[in-house]
């Protein structure tokens, strides 16, 4: 009986004594005493740890009986012990000649060539010595050894494995801080989320955050300390000052610095005893060949078979497996297709043409529809007063990106254009752009805005309206033809996204192995040890192709990318997403992580025109709603109605106690040459909200021609600037002209795509309500009059109670 048992390292325990060498009787009476005395001798050293003496013994006695096959085993044995190992492998496999159907032999020359690193040596012998075991019927020492060969293949695979590292996480609160105007005030400004816990909290623009646990805040940097006593999940209590208020305020914190779509949960893999192989089939094998959910397409030619891969990790293995791969499927002509971000990479390699070889570079063309609304920021810092009667030229840029149906950019921020002001009429202008991006292009704006001024003639006061450009004025300009916009590879290399490395080709099937190694997987898993389930699930489908392996994995790459997301690794996440997709069956929240990466990798990487057109065909083909996560935070409204009150804040709107308002009913107003059809709507939604909270004490009526408007909207972008948005008025006398409302398209460029809009609307309700003539402020935040962004998106019942009594009131300056 073998006496040997597992080490954690793998390496074998040899028989601990010699086996019994008793000379064979045939021998010469001389010749079998010298025998028996030399064997005697062996054993007593071996026994004493005289290891050395006996190794010498064995020697003497194989001079004197060369073929003798056990004391071979023996010597080994000794030279074992002596770390001795060439000499020990020599000597059992002299053993294993004379005595080829002996297990033990191959047994001990396993545990020796594991000693050495040889695995696939020692593998060999022991799959001899559980054959011959099973044909001595020992079935004990053929399930011992069976166990150590399972125990060594799984460790060869683990031991290729890439080491395990620690999962970055995060602890946030989910909340952006902004810039408070008063700077005396405790605590900090919260001015929007960027998780969904932050979101549905029931804080607000506008709050500050003046505790968390009874431990005070007053800069960013106490939030560090008091956040690293906590884990994501873990529960907080804010204390919260809301305009007169004090707020005890609950919060979960998130792991995730970005805002990501909610996790959908589903059943973890589960461990099996079998494994239900996956088919042969053109995609299992092109799956093989150049990665698990890397396939996109296959399709039979009557020529051969076509394939087209996602990004592959390089050119000279592109070729060779699509050689190999040609092989298997046996067909005379394979094409695949790399679609990647970069041209330089999007390589085609056909089977037999002995290279790779880049996808033509020609110019791939971005169709941009007519109809279509170009924002244009007009390159000019001041206000100017157009001549009225001659073209003038213009320069500028895209204020924001222009994006496709699913939300990708067409056209980046920043894009330059240029063209030239043209008359529209005496008093008016328009901008028309014949050059974008260094193309050429038809498109014109509606009438732009004009400004009214007042001037004194004698005793007669004459409105006189003025053609004009506004500083960093913001212009809608529709294209009138199509246009194609070239997508030119860069002239410098790119980085590349970060790609897995090729996949081990399988060359046999080992369906136990698999099996263990998914079972492994299952337990990391359960962990939430996701990159080791992945490594573990592709180590099984490499021992065998199964269904259950493959849907596993493409769990696993979608976790990971959901952690690569949180951390705000958009690059990485886009990698394991989009293998995610072709591999689960069930896509559950992957589709809006992989729109969620596509979104932050093409908002804040720069990408170049030829990486916009990979995700704009990647979007398309899976669907994607990419525009639903552009943008880095959004803002905390209120949602409460208005309420019933008695107080207002009259006394702070008046002028020197006047009353400066409009009088004429209905009020026109004049939103015309938007940045998008969005914003003007969004405009107009500013005056609505007052005319309903009023019941019909204000009215206004769009209106087509600049001229006949009382109010006037337009649009700017202002870096740097304090406001949101301004209301401009000039009297002479008790005569007001048109009045002009500016809006500031900055703040709202890193909010997110679904919340410009409504963020546009509060601010002109705030607007209207000082042309209204609200001109000066509430202190109470809950109100749309408070001087700062607020959670307050329409008139509070302050701000009616205000306004009706300013208008009870006849005005001292009118219009």
């Amino acid at each position: 009986m073998i006496r040997a048992r597992w080490a954690v390292s793998l390496a074998l325990f040899f028989v601990a004594l010699p086996v019994q060498a008793a000379p064979p009787r045939a021998l010469p009476p001389a010749l079998y005493q010298q025998v028996t005395r030399l064997v005697s001798q062996a054993t007593t050293q071996y026994n004493r740890q005289d290891y050395q003496g006996s190794a010498d013994s064995y020697t003497q006695l194989l001079k004197l009986l060369p073929d003798e096959a056990r004391f071979y085993y023996n010597r080994a044995l000794a030279r074992v012990k002596l770390t001795d190992q060439p000499g020990a492998l020599l000597d059992f496999s002299e053993y294993i000649r004379r005595s080829p159907t002996d297990p033990v032999g191959y047994y001990n020359r396993a545990s020796l060539r594991l000693t050495l690193a040889d695995r696939e040596g020692a593998l060999s012998d022991l799959r001899q010595a559980a054959q011959l075991a099973r044909r001595s019927r020992d079935s004990a020492l053929g399930r011992q050894i069976q166990e150590q060969i399972e125990q060594i293949e799984t460790s060869q695979v683990l031991s290729s494995l890439p080491t395990s590292t620690t999962r970055k996480t995060v602890t946030a609160l989910g909340l952006s801080f902004g810039v408070s105007r008063e700077t005396n005030e405790p605590g900090l400004k919260i001015y929007g989320w960027f998780t969904e816990q932050a979101r549905t909290s029931g804080l607000r623009t506008g709050d500050r955050l003046v505790a968390i646990d009874q431990q005070s805040v007053n800069d960013t940097t106490d939030l560090r300390p008091l956040l690293a006593r906590h884990e994501p999940g873990d529960r907080v209590d804010l204390r919260i000052q809301r305009g007169k208020q004090m707020l005890s305020v609950p919060l979960i914190l998130s792991d995730s610095l970005v805002p990501l779509p909610p996790e959908v949960a589903l059943p973890l893999p589960v461990a099996v005893n079998r494994l239900t192989p996956l088919p042969r089939s053109t995609l299992s094998l092109a799956e093989q060949a150049f990665g698990w959910g890397n396939v996109l397409a296959a399709q039979t030619r009557p020529d051969g078979v076509a394939l087209t891969i996602g990004p592959f990790a390089d050119e000279a293995t592109l070729q060779q497996r699509t050689a190999q791969l040609a092989g298997q499927l046996q067909v005379a002509r394979l094409s695949v297709q790399v679609e990647a971000p970069e041209r330089r990479r999007s390589w085609q390699a056909v089977s037999g043409t002995g290279a790779a070889r880049p996808t033509d570079p020609a110019e791939l063309a971005v169709e941009i529809k007519a109809g279509t609304d170009l924002p244009v920021l007009v390159d000019i810092d001041g206000d100017k007063v157009l001549s009225g009667s001659a073209s003038e030229p213009v320069k500028g840029q895209v204020l924001y990106a222009l994006r496709d149906s699913n939300g990708v950019p067409l056209i980046e921020a920043g894009a330059a254009v240029s063209g030239q002001l043209v008359p529209a009429s005496a008093t008016s202008y328009r901008l028309q752009i014949d050059n974008l991006a260094g193309v050429p292009v038809v498109a014109r704006s509606e009438v732009l805005p004009n400004r009214e001024v007042l001037e004194e003639s004698g005793y007669r006061i004459a409105a006189i309206r003025q053609p004009m450009l506004f500083a960093h004025q913001v212009i809608g300009v529709r294209l009138e033809q199509n246009a194609r916009l070239p997508v030119v590879p860069s002239a410098t290399p790119v980085a590349s996204l970060p790609l897995p490395p090729p996949p081990v080709v399988p060359t046999t099937t080992n369906p136990a192995l698999a099996v263990r190694l998914f079972n492994q997987g299952v337990a990391a898993a359960g962990e939430k040890q996701w990159q080791r389930a992945a490594d573990l699930w592709a180590a099984s489908l490499t021992a065998q192709p199964s269904r259950q392996g493959r849907e596993a994995l493409g769990l696993a790459y979608g976790q990971l990318g959901r952690e690569q997301l949180a951390i705000d690794q958009p690059d990485q996440a886009i990698t394991w997403l989009e293998r995610s997709m072709q591999l689960r069956s069930q896509l559950a929240d992957t589709p809006a992580l992989l729109a969620c990466a596509y979104a932050q990798f093409t908002e804040t990487a720069h990408p170049t025109a030829e990486q916009l057109s990979y995700y704009r065909n990647a979007a398309a083909r899976y669907g994607l709603a990419v525009k639903d996560w552009v943008g880095e935070r959004g803002l905390l409204y209120s949602e409460q109605p208005a309420a019933a009150v008695t107080d207002d804040y009259l006394s702070a709107v008046l002028e020197k106690n006047r009353v400066m308002r409009l009088s004429r009913m209905p009020i026109g107003v004049y939103i015309a040459a938007a940045p998008e059809v969005a914003l003007a709507d969004a405009a107009w939604q500013g005056a609505q909200r007052w005319q309903r909270a009023s019941d019909g004490l204000v009215e206004f009526v769009r209106v087509e021609n600049p001229d006949q408007a009382d109010i006037e909207v337009t649009f700017n972008a202002v870096k740097k600037a304090e406001d949101a948005g301004r209301a401009e008025m000039q009297t002479l006398g008790d005569r007001m002209p048109a009045l002009l409302i500016r809006l500031n398209l900055e703040p709202m460029l890193d909010l997110r795509l679904p919340e410009r809009t409504r963020f546009v609307e509060a601010v002109a309700v705030h607007e209207f309500g000082h042309v209204l003539g609200l001109w000066g402020h509430s202190d109470n935040s809950e109100d749309i009059m408070f001087p700062e962004v607020s959670g307050a998106t329409v008139p509070s019942g302050r701000d009616v109670r205000t306004l009706q009594r300013l208008f009870s009131r006849p005005p001292d300056v009118s219009r």
